[in-house]
């Protein structure tokens, strides 16, 4: 009595085996597919970080290359007023001069009159030179400093661009890999639930050829 159960006992294991097998590979599937799109959406996570501080040093730089021209501005302004007080004073001191040599009774335009108002002119010149090489350098420096902010905002312009173009990708290799994990787990479950499937018919077939049985064979779900 207890031969013909144990071809059937073993047909039930094989059918029972084949559906945990089926169940761990679906299973497996969805766990790598999440994983995977964990991992994309982790990475994707940095990128826009990195994007995020990308944009906070273009602000930065701008703001920078803003504050460098206006300081540009500011040198410029204070020049030409300083140029123009320092020329109004070398005026008032060459009027000064001239008053004081007329009141002597000296000839203006000769002599070491002439000479005393040609030294104090030589030397409002040389002061105002100064003045205006001192502007143009300072006002320079501003505007190299600007310039350089320019390039660092446009230059983080690009690596937030890139950043967020990682950040996609990264979403979309995720879900990629994400869909081949699941779709590898469905066909390994199928793959299994196929092969018992024919195992368990080839086995019931050989029990109906040796009379073992005479029933259909299970069907593996």
């Amino acid at each position: 009595m207890m031969g013909p159960a144990l071809p059937v006992i073993a047909i039930a294991a094989t059918v029972i085996g084949t559906g945990v097998t089926a169940y761990n590979q679906y299973r497996a599937g969805q766990a790598a597919s999440a994983q995977a799109q964990a991992q994309g959406q982790a990475q994707a996570s940095q990128f826009q970080y990195q994007a995020a501080v990308a944009d906070i040093n273009r602000r930065t730089a701008e703001r920078n290359q803003y504050l460098a021209e206006r300081n540009a501005q500011y040198v410029e302004a204070a020049g030409a007023r300083l140029a123009d007080d320092r020329a109004r004073r070398i005026r008032q001191t060459i009027g000064a001069q001239r008053a004081a040599l007329a009141a002597n009774g000296l000839l203006l335009d000769s002599g070491s009159a002439a000479d005393m108002q040609g030294d104090t002119a030589s030397l409002g010149r040389l002061a105002l030179t100064e003045i205006g090489d001192n502007t143009r350098r300072q006002a320079s420096g501003y505007r190299i400093a600007g310039v350089n902010a320019r390039d660092e905002a446009e230059a983080a312009t690009l690596r937030g661009e890139g950043y967020r173009a990682s950040a996609t990708n990264a979403l979309s290799a995720g879900a990629f890999a994400a869909d081949n994990a699941s779709t590898a787990g469905w066909l390994g479950a199928t793959s299994s639930l196929l092969g018992g499937a024919t195992s368990t018919f080839d086995r019931w077939a050989d029990m109906r050829r040796t009379g073992v049985t005479t029933n259909n064979p299970p069907v593996v779900t």
